[in-house]
């Protein structure tokens, strides 16, 4: 099971790469040591670093007006503090940058307008949790859940493109996902697979400038297609005080993140 587990990640993974990261379900019991903290911990700490690539959020327009969003993409890179529990719970929080680029269409009568916009780069705050539900000798289950919020300002805002004014123009976007996986050891090569369910709102508005919406309103809201999606990854670690990993997440988005973290 684990080795054909292992081959399925390897085959699927260089498509993805073309909401959020979820980490590896086996996270809160992934390391046996630390740096200062030994086996059967009751409390422990991690510190990493993650970059995560959304090529497109797969979006669509709503309240405003209707249609897809062409393209909606999401850079972000933070550090991540990370509060282990009996080795059973990890609560997390990122906090970093992030930065929006989207494309839409507007339709009025006798025009369509091409629309795109980039926000410059802002604060992006995330807190969650992982939970371990149960546990083979190297197979793992477990759930996790977190919450996103991030105010950034438009940087570039082109109408058909001709550059409008995007003075006191703001872009706000927030996300809650849920997340059940399953994570399997193979030496020091830990493949995961799982499913999500999550929520991603975003609106942009531009005061000085009309017309970004189908209603000809300063102001578009955006909400994503689909809520349910897939995610995969694997951890490469020695399972001492430190690992990289690396993750796609496809259906509901293309996204990929690549995350490296070390157990004190």
């Amino acid at each position: 099971m684990g080795k054909f587990f292992f081959l399925f990640l390897a085959s699927v993974a260089p498509s993805i790469i073309y909401s959020l990261p979820v980490g590896n379900p086996s996270s809160p019991k992934i390391f046996e040591t630390g740096i200062f903290s030994g086996n059967k911990s009751t409390v422990s700490l991690r510190f990493g670093m993650i970059g995560d690539f959304i090529s497109d959020s797969r979006m669509k327009q709503y309240k405003e007006g209707e249609g897809i969003v062409d393209q909606f993409q999401f850079y972000a890179g933070y550090p991540s503090f990370t509060l282990n529990l009996y080795e059973a719970l990890d609560l997390y929080s990122y906090v970093g940058t992030s930065r929006y680029e989207a494309e839409w269409r507007v339709a009025s009568p006798g025009l369509l307008s091409h629309i795109k916009a980039r926000s410059n780069s802002g604060l992006a705050v995330s807190g969650g949790f992982n939970l371990l539900l149960y546990e083979w000798p190297k197979t793992f289950i477990g759930m996790g859940g977190c919450y996103t919020k991030i105010r950034l300002k438009v940087d570039s805002l082109k109408i058909n493109t001709e550059n409008q004014n995007q003075a006191d123009s703001k872009w706000q976007g927030k996300t809650w996902q849920m997340n059940l996986g399953l994570a399997h050891i193979i030496d020091f090569f830990i493949p995961y697979i799982g499913i999500k369910y999550s929520r991603f709102k975003s609106f942009i508005e531009t005061p000085y400038t009309l017309g970004i919406a189908a209603d000809g309103s300063f102001r578009n809201d955006f909400k994503n297609r689909n809520r349910i999606g897939l995610y995969l990854g694997c951890s490469i670690t020695l399972r001492t005080f430190f690992q990289v990993q690396v993750e796609g997440r496809l259906f509901d988005e293309e996204a990929a993140d690549l995350s490296a973290e070390i157990r004190f």
